[in-house]
């Protein structure tokens, strides 16, 4: 399957990051995409329900980007850095130049609250953008990745 990034069919307040970014790079709608990652956490031993409106563990969601029928590199790690020395989601939304498709993942300073959201090129689509594919000069404020999901 080659992915691209677009805007997420069917996207209702209250679907969480992790169905909203991998429904705007596959075109699949948020229930196909929570059974589909429920699927691949009762594959694990976790018997969760599909619901698009939970949080899903990177453990889960990284085996379902394969079985849509793609792969995934991790292209940078900066969990070495000081939380204080990472750049911030703007920082490296301006630094990356790139049409290909990015999953930009995050966590907080305790490392209890984590974000992933979809980037290509110019543009992102996150629940913050409620599914829709957003150009990313607009969304560049201090609180533009505060959303939660």
């Amino acid at each position: 399957m080659t992915f691209k990034l677009d805007d997420v069919s069917e996207w209702t307040l209250g679907v969480h990051c992790v169905p909203t970014a991998l429904c705007a790079i596959s075109g699949r709608r948020p229930t196909e995409i929570a059974q589909l990652l429920s699927n691949i956490e009762k594959q694990f031993g976790a018997d969760l329900p599909a619901d698009p409106g939970r949080s899903f563990n990177i453990r889960y969601w990284l085996p379902t980007i394969e079985h849509l029928g793609g792969g995934w590199t991790q292209s940078e790690d900066f969990s070495d850095k000081k939380y204080h020395d990472r750049e911030t989601p703007s920082e490296f939304i301006n630094r990356i130049h790139s049409d290909d498709i990015f999953l930009v993942f995050g966590e907080n300073e305790e490392g209890d609250m984590t974000h992933v959201f979809a980037l290509s090129g110019n543009e992102l689509v996150d629940t913050c953008t409620e599914g829709k594919r957003s150009l990313v000069r607009l969304m560049i404020s201090p609180n533009a990745m505060t959303s939660s999901g």
